[in-house]
């Protein structure tokens, strides 16, 4: 009798074990199949994001087709395109702004010795030190020297370089200004460095050896109340992009003042442009320049 209730308490024991194992190898499953439909609904998102690709380049060619006018652009510039698929699974917000609005970062590593470079990187200097007072960065000149080094062709992290010079820089990417500031932020304990909001006043990326100056008819608000020394809510209340020299004029300001600034004419093609959209579940970000009829730095992420 002894030896049977052992054999039903051995037996129960056993069932016990088996039941954990496979809720063990259930929660196993489960996760497994989450992250398996996470990841191919991801991979599914990036493929429409590629399909994305060529169909925005065919549409941005039939509607610029090469050399738009103003009011192209300007319709362009200032109304987003919202599209929603019939079936409701798919939301897409388009946006695209002029790539010469705002000042070059690579600037910044320029030559001031240099006559034909000293005007550009004294104003890029200048706006710099304008930004980060307004920031209370506490160590500026630190921050200064890292961005120069990166912007220069080095590869730096934490301070180590990889002491291997790059071929004539394009600027810096997002992600890459990104790590440089958190870079910054832990080496110098100033977590202000975050409040820099850099990409309205200077772009990030260039194009190869610029000569071109800014699109004077399309200069981004912030840096028109930088170099006109105007009060910024006048500047986002009547400055209409497109039009600055009529708005310059309503305030007795000469627009020839940066003419050095604003000559040779840029392509008026040359666009930055950036895609919002949901698919299934969930939600992603493109940014890709549209040059010379052609998309490049085409980027994707998802948000988390």
């Amino acid at each position: 009798m002894n030896g049977a209730k052992k054999r039903k308490g051995v037996t129960l024991l056993i069932t016990l074990s088996v039941i954990a194992v496979m809720l063990a190898l259930v929660g196993i499953l489960m996760g497994t199949l989450s992250s398996a439909r996470a990841h191919a609904a991801h991979n599914s998102a990036l493929l429409q994001a590629d399909l994305l690709r060529n169909d925005v380049s065919r549409l941005l060619d039939r509607y610029l087709k090469g050399h738009p006018s103003k009011e192209t652009l300007s319709t362009l510039y200032s109304t987003p395109l919202t599209l929603v698929s019939k079936e409701g699974d798919f939301t897409l917000t388009a946006s695209c702004k002029p790539f010469y609005d705002r000042i070059p970062l690579k600037w910044l590593a320029g030559n001031r010795e240099d006559p034909k470079q000293r005007r550009q990187v004294l104003l890029a200097l200048d706006l710099f030190e304008r930004i980060t007072d307004e920031a209370q960065i506490k160590d500026p000149d630190l921050l200064l020297e890292m961005l120069r080094t990166t912007l220069s062709g080095r590869h730096e992290r934490f301070g180590i370089s990889d002491g291997f010079r790059r071929k004539q820089s394009l600027g810096i990417d997002r992600r890459s200004l990104q790590n440089l500031l958190e870079d910054y932020r832990f080496s110098a304990d100033d977590p202000n460095v975050y409040r820099i909001e850099w990409e309205r006043y200077f772009r990030l990326r260039s194009l190869g050896k610029e000569t071109v100056g800014l699109d004077s008819d399309y200069v981004a608000p912030a840096l028109v109340a930088y170099l006109y020394d105007l009060d910024s809510n006048v500047v986002k209340e009547d400055y209409i992009p497109g039009k600055l020299k009529d708005f310059l004029k309503t305030l007795g300001e000469d627009s020839r003042r940066y003419r050095w600034l604003f000559s040779p004419a840029p392509s008026k093609s040359a666009m930055d442009c950036r895609l919002n959209y949901s698919f299934r579940e969930g939600q992603y970000n493109v940014s890709f320049l549209y040059v010379n009829r052609r998309i490049e730095d085409f980027d994707v992420q998802a948000t988390p």
